[in-house]
């Protein structure tokens, strides 16, 4: 028998689970998403074969706007009055391998780049990404597989995403060491998100 309580509670939990997936963009069907993902790329290439956005320097704000803003399909996913923080609450979780378009976040550590865009993706495994670095965009590189690892096979197959930060003991005990918390893109990465 069901009563009452058991009613008005399936009726919340029906709502809040309505207003969860209203707040979330629905992803795009795979038609539209595979027009998007190549315009995508040819935008990030421009930007990277450029080195900045119109002639002024490019922060990670001004490059998620700048690749997401150039296609029809991706009008209203990124809000215009961005902020970093913001990024982190862009689009929605992915939670099987990345895809072309996707965001990358890294972890919060001092010194670490922000976040960057999927340009490429080979066998769910290696990416290939657009960041802004030294204040233009450039190509990072990410193995998912192989974090820890810098090259293969004489490849990159991860970037440095944060900058050598002498440990505070170093300078008392002599020693080069840096602080602990990862290099590299594999290692750092956070989350993925997925805008399209």
């Amino acid at each position: 028998m069901i009563t009452r309580r058991t009613l008005t509670l399936c009726c919340t939990l029906s709502l809040a689970l309505g207003a969860l997936q209203a707040c979330a963009p629905a992803l795009l069907r795979p038609s539209a998403r595979s027009e998007v993902a190549r315009s995508f790329v040819r935008r990030a290439e421009a930007l990277i074969e450029r080195g900045d956005l119109e002639g002024a320097p490019i922060n990670s704000v001004e490059l998620a706007l700048a690749l997401y803003k150039d296609h029809p399909n991706l009008e209203g996913r990124i809000p215009r009055s961005l902020t970093t923080k913001g990024l982190w609450s862009v689009g929605v979780r992915r939670a099987g391998p990345p895809e072309v378009g996707d965001m990358l976040l890294f972890k919060p550590l001092k010194g670490t780049l922000e976040v960057a865009f999927v340009l490429e993706v080979v066998e769910g495994q290696a990416l290939r990404a657009v960041a802004i670095t030294r204040g233009a965009p450039r190509l990072i590189y990410a193995h998912l597989k192989l974090p820890h690892t810098r090259r293969l096979d004489g490849e990159l197959i991860n970037s440095y995403v944060r900058r050598a930060t002498p440990s505070r003991s170093s300078s008392r005990s002599g020693s080069n060491e840096l602080e602990g918390g990862g290099y590299l893109a594999g290692e750092l990465l956070d989350e993925v998100r997925a805008i399209f």
